[in-house]
């Protein structure tokens, strides 16, 4: 520290400090990481004054939002305990006052449906979870994203190291491609959620079919594209992934993308066997979710992979 006040504490982080005033002749042994006990000379020291530093200022986000809700909007928002029918709100809408809590460790389903005037359009869905508490939604931070015309249901999953307490989550609607996470954009909707981070590590899997969520037609359609039927063992995996595929088709695809939708792995075009298994140690994949999408003639199929390398 230096001398005199004013005293810089950035660097001590959140919690109790004591500071004391040293008052001195000959002194040694004040040197970072050293005890009281370590300092010899002819000096005094005052009692301590105790500093609690906490984190006070919440994040200022940049701002995102359609310009026109004319023909699409967010219709509804469903994960965990977040059941919002928020309906037309021009554009954007801050629902930083509808939280649910997730622990480090967990994924769960999120359902995102959309809302027409006439129409359906493809909407192109993209949802962020600023889990450092920046203010930033990084790429690294995108926890789900689709195209549909219809309701979509994903995965959301909190990393282990995600900071702990409330957070935000921006869910993004664009018409015509996907939106970057400060962007404002012609058709579609953004909302804001709070999401509270807890310490809880261990995995937990929620399968929740949508039933009371979802309207009859985006149920019906949600059968439709998972046609395909896939199974997938051992889950969570650590050296290697078999994958057993159903299908009516002989003819289908296999690819492998990590939470970024990044393509971490992909079969040839089209392969006949029904039983594949994927190398994931050869691959060097580090610990976390993936999806598995396999794509053929009867439709397509998803399944969530947890590896681990520990």
């Amino acid at each position: 520290l230096p001398p005199a006040p004013p005293f810089d504490l950035d660097a001590a982080g959140v919690g109790t400090c004591q500071i004391w005033y040293v008052r001195y002749e000959t002194i040694e042994g004040n040197t970072v990481g050293n005890n009281l006990t370590d300092i010899e000379g002819c000096f005094a020291i005052s009692n301590p004054v105790e500093v609690i530093r906490e984190i006070c200022d919440t994040p200022t986000y940049c701002e995102s939002a359609g310009n026109s809700t004319q023909y699409e909007w967010i219709k509804k928002v469903v994960l965990k305990s977040i059941h919002n029918n928020s309906g037309d709100n021009d554009g954007y809408a801050d629902f930083t006052d509808i939280s649910t809590e997730m622990g480090r460790g967990e994924y769960r389903k999120i359902f995102l449906i959309p809302g027409f005037s006439t129409y359906k359009y493809y909407e192109f869905w993209k949802v962020w979870i600023d889990f450092n508490q920046d203010g930033v939604f990084d790429n690294s931070e995108i926890v789900a994203h689709g195209i549909s015309r219809n309701a979509i249901v994903r995965w959301v999953y909190i990393p282990e190291d995600a900071l702990l307490g409330e957070t935000r989550m921006r869910v993004s609607m664009k018409y015509g491609g996907y939106s970057d996470a400060c962007e404002v954009f012609d058709y579609g909707e953004v909302e804001d959620y709070t999401i509270n981070i807890v310490d809880e590590s261990h995995l937990i899997v929620e399968d929740e079919s949508g039933e009371g969520i979802l309207e009859e037609s985006d149920t019906e359609q949600l059968k439709i594209e998972n046609k395909v039927e896939v199974e997938v063992f051992p889950n969570p995996a650590r050296k290697f992934v078999n994958v057993n595929i159903n299908s009516l088709s002989s003819d289908y695809s296999i690819r492998m993308i990590d939470l970024q939708g990044r393509t971490v792995w992909t079969s040839p075009t089209y392969i006949d066997s029904r039983n594949v298994r994927i190398d994931i140690e050869s691959l060097g994949l580090s610990s976390g979710l993936y999806t598995l999408i396999v794509q053929s003639n009867d439709g397509r199929a998803e399944k969530r992979i947890v590896v681990s390398n520990e």
